[in-house]
């Protein structure tokens, strides 16, 4: 688990916000510098290699799986992963698809969002599209999903 200090000073979030939930590695180091030059400078504390310290710490937190790195991207909040993945990967939605069972969360979703009665359509012929080919088309989609 990351230190209250240090957590505030990545930008670790206690909400699944966009903003909080990965930042890219680069940035990450920059903003540990940052805080190491305007924070402790104003402490006793003083880091030599703030750049070394951080890369150990990343290794370590990646280690105890606190954080997952992926194309330059260092996700703070690694359940947010799942949380996008589940529901593209739940193997009722063929089912529910299928059955139609769905419907009434597709009509709720689209009236929630004030679109109109074609959209339902639409999002119904994606659903299938999806469960049939994994294909994505919309945006529409993801959010309901």
């Amino acid at each position: 688990m990351l230190r209250d200090g240090t957590a505030s000073a990545l930008g670790e979030t206690t909400t699944l916000s966009p903003a909080g939930t990965y930042r890219p590695y680069d940035k990450l180091i920059e903003m540990w510098k940052e805080y190491c030059n305007d924070v402790l400078s104003t402490t006793n504390l003083r880091i030599d290699e703030p750049e070394r310290v951080f890369k150990a710490a990343i290794s370590l937190w990646l280690s105890q799986g606190a954080i997952v790195d992926d194309a330059g991207l260092v996700f703070l909040q690694p359940s947010v992963i799942t949380d996008l993945i589940r529901p593209l990967v739940d193997h009722r939605l063929r089912s529910e698809v299928e059955s139609e069972e769905i419907m009434p969360d597709v009509v709720a979703f689209v009236k929630e969002r004030g679109l109109d009665n074609d959209d339902i359509g639409k999002l119904r012929c994606e659903l299938r599209t999806f469960v049939e080919s994994g294909e994505i088309s919309s945006g529409a989609l993801l959010a309901f999903l």
